[in-house]
């Protein structure tokens, strides 16, 4: 959907987010399957659909639980969880580290590398979906961290990987009424091709396939 939609929730929760930096960084998924040594990583995700993924972000340091090893997936992402993760995704969490490992360490690094650049959040406790789509995209394009004695010059996401920005107009989108025969949920068209995603920032389409 567009930016100007009003059919997207207004919030973004932890769950959909550790499945969407699963989804982004594949590295990491599918490291923990559904349903493996459940009760290990926190204790109100056994069962949960996405457990692979939200067990995973535990594991890695990603994500974090709380005091009671709850995930709380259901509960809003916040601007902090985004940040802590995608620096970790990106390698730099070894620089936060060193720096104390506190919030404001990754802020630091956040703001060095432009993670937030450009993106007006209004809630820093629950972010909107076009917040986190944004910041999602502005990490695809930041250079990883290269490790001691390894170069990756110029590799992000989007080099790593191979995906190509695609932008363009929409022509129909079936969640906004405007559906025809060759599109469907969540998919757009965009210059003849039709494409499928959940993230898009100013027709932007991030992470799409």
């Amino acid at each position: 959907v567009t930016e100007k939609a009003t059919l997207l929730p207004e919030t973004f929760s932890r769950e959909d987010f550790a499945v969407a930096l699963n989804k982004i960084d594949r590295n990491i998924e599918n490291i923990i399957t559904d349903g493996e040594e459940e009760g290990k990583y926190a204790a109100d995700i056994k069962g949960n659909k996405n457990y692979g993924h939200i067990a995973t972000l535990i594991a890695l340091g990603y994500m974090e639980t709380d005091a009671d090893n709850n995930f709380r997936p259901s509960q809003p992402v916040s601007r902090m969880d985004v940040v802590r993760a995608l620096i970790h995704a990106l390698s730099y969490d070894v620089i936060a580290e060193n720096d104390g490992g506190t919030d404001a360490a990754y802020d630091r690094i956040a703001n060095k590398l432009g993670l937030l650049k450009g993106v007006r959040i209004q809630n820093s406790s629950k972010l909107a979906p076009k917040e986190v789509a944004s910041i999602i995209a502005n990490a695809m394009s930041i250079k990883f961290f290269p490790p001691e004695n390894v170069s990756f010059g110029d590799e992000c996401f989007y080099t790593k990987w191979n995906i190509v920005k695609r932008t363009g107009k929409i022509f129909a989108n079936s969640n906004l009424g405007m559906a025809t025969p060759k599109t469907q949920p969540h998919h757009v068209n965009i210059a003849g091709t039709t494409y499928y995603t959940k993230l898009l920032v100013s027709d932007e389409l991030v992470g799409a396939s």
